[in-house]
């Protein structure tokens, strides 16, 4: 018989690129560590458990814990993760400049207005798409955020001229439960329920004004 050996198995640790992947931080850790300037994966590997514990929600037992399973991982690794994540908030930064820019315009009283909100609704749901923790949204969400993109950019040529303006009305309400997601915290699963449910009945609407459904329905008699 052949003598079996045994294999030492050798757990595989992903290289995080963002603060919140970091095991026993979270997005509230990682939110206060950005407080004082530590904005990435390689920001944190360079600093020292002193300068960690500074920050909102951090012990100095806590820092030293994160600062020994970041020692793991080579710097010029972080490095090129650490950039990843600036193209990240660099993203959300440009789409929420872009936002504000935006606002302003909608007043729901001209004909163009519906192009300025269908472009609004497309940069809040990127600004949602770049939020820590975006990359644990459910199948369900990303589903309707993927609907609500889709329709609004049918809205901008095929809403008919009398339901315009209630297209843009339900656009902004759409916006504004987006921006209450992306400030949030953290968007846990029953957050994401939630949203996913409002999201559902905002695209709902909007595929109303597609089809102009308060016109006459065949075989119906005036």
């Amino acid at each position: 018989m052949r003598k079996r050996t045994s294999e030492q198995v050798v757990p595989v640790i992903n290289v995080p690129h963002r603060l919140e992947e970091i095991p026993g931080l979270g997005v509230i850790r990682a939110r206060g560590l950005r407080k004082i300037g530590i904005n990435t994966v390689a920001d944190l590997r360079a600093a020292s458990p002193d300068v960690v514990s500074t920050a909102p929600g951090l012990t100095p037992i806590k820092a030293h814990q994160v600062a020994t399973y970041m020692e793991q991982f080579d710097a010029d690794l972080l490095l090129s993760a650490a950039e990843n994540e600036r193209e990240f908030l660099q993203a959300h930064e440009r789409a929420e400049a872009l936002q504000n820019e935006l606002l302003p315009r909608i007043t729901a009283s001209t004909h163009d207005e519906l192009g300025t909100a269908s472009t609004l609704l497309t940069l809040t749901i990127a600004r949602l798409m770049t939020v820590p923790g975006a990359s644990d949204f459910r199948g369900a969400l990303l589903r309707q955020l993927a609907r609500l993109a889709r329709t609004s950019q049918l809205l901008r040529t095929s809403t008919p001229e009398r339901r315009r303006e209630r297209a843009v009305s339900t656009i902004m309400q759409t916006v504004t439960t987006l921006n209450k997601a992306v400030a949030a915290t953290d968007v846990d699963r029953k957050a994401q329920v939630r949203l996913s449910d409002a999201l559902e009945a905002y695209a709902d609407g909007l595929q109303d004004c597609l089809d102009d459904r308060s016109s006459p329905r065949k075989g119906s008699t005036s």
